[in-house]
């Protein structure tokens, strides 16, 4: 039983890692070293800690601990707010990254695409008609034109 969750938990976090691999860039070569889920739970991790930390705080404040501990102690805390706002910005990095990857093959599925092009141009240079009855039916566009 506990193996079959095992490799249930595996392939989904398997199934993750390709759909985070495909919106990377070709530059990277697919490869993710951390995942945006792996980060997040850093980020929490982060945030919880240095809430506990800020809460025993105040205890350790009242009961005259050394000046060393305190540093050391507020330093850590300090380090693990760090962390969250790192995690933070890279998390804004990725999403801009993925809203980029997301416009480019949008922009390439429609108008980036060859068939569209081939499609433009042959009707551009094909003459449909619809040019010119356009030229002729806006009426004359100067004075000197209305007098011919």
């Amino acid at each position: 039983m506990q193996r079959r969750l095992n490799r249930k938990n595996s392939l989904e976090a398997e199934a993750m890692d390709k759909k985070d691999k495909r919106n990377l860039p070709e530059a990277l070569g697919g490869e993710v070293p951390i995942t945006q889920r792996q980060w997040r739970r850093v980020g929490a991790g982060a945030i919880f800690g240095a809430a506990v930390m800020a809460w025993y705080g105040q205890y350790l404040v009242q009961e005259r601990v050394s000046f060393v501990a305190q540093a050391v102690y507020w330093g850590v805390f300090l380090l693990l707010l760090l962390v969250a706002l790192y995690v933070v910005l890279l998390d804004i990095r990725y999403i801009r990254l993925q809203y980029a990857i997301e416009r480019r093959d949008a922009f390439l599925r429609t108008l980036g695409s060859e068939e569209l092009r081939k499609a433009i141009s042959a009707r551009q240079s094909g003459g449909n008609g619809k040019g010119e009855a356009e030229k002729t039916s806006a009426g004359p566009a100067t004075a000197e034109e209305d007098a011919e």
